[in-house]
């Protein structure tokens, strides 16, 4: 398991203080780990997974992919729960608040927002294409 830490790291080009910071460890605990002298505890894999959207079979006996895939939907689910869970996140407020403001608008009301959001689309892929 050790060196497939080692290679989820360095297929996200990640640096050991920035894996072990998204861990919340430090770059001496990912050496450790990374070179076998300390073992990973359940705690540390479940991180890796949660963090890296690692597939835990892959962590835990190298089969199957890398990395997790997911629906659209799953990953929607995944993406609005970490909006939810963000507290300190200036953008993720302001989406709540989006969502929630969103909410209580009338049927008329959203689709007026419906058509500007459409109208914005248009007009950045007509100045993205040459």
């Amino acid at each position: 398991m050790n060196d497939r830490i080692r290679q989820i790291r360095k297929t996200l080009s990640l640096t050991m203080e920035a894996f072990g910071k998204r861990l919340g460890v430090g770059k001496t605990a990912i050496s450790l780990i990374e070179s076998g002298k300390n073992s990973v505890t359940d705690q540390m894999q479940k991180a890796i997974i949660r963090e890296f959207d690692v597939n835990p079979e892959w962590l835990l006996h190298g089969t199957g992919e890398m990395f997790a895939t997911h629906s659209h939907d799953e990953e929607v689910a995944m993406y609005t729960q970490d909006i939810l869970d963000s507290e300190d996140d200036e953008i993720a407020k302001i989406i709540q608040d989006f969502i929630v403001v969103y909410g209580k608008l009338d049927s008329d009301s959203k689709a007026v927002l419906k058509n500007v959001a459409r109208d914005l689309i248009e007009l950045h892929n007509k100045r993205e294409t040459p």
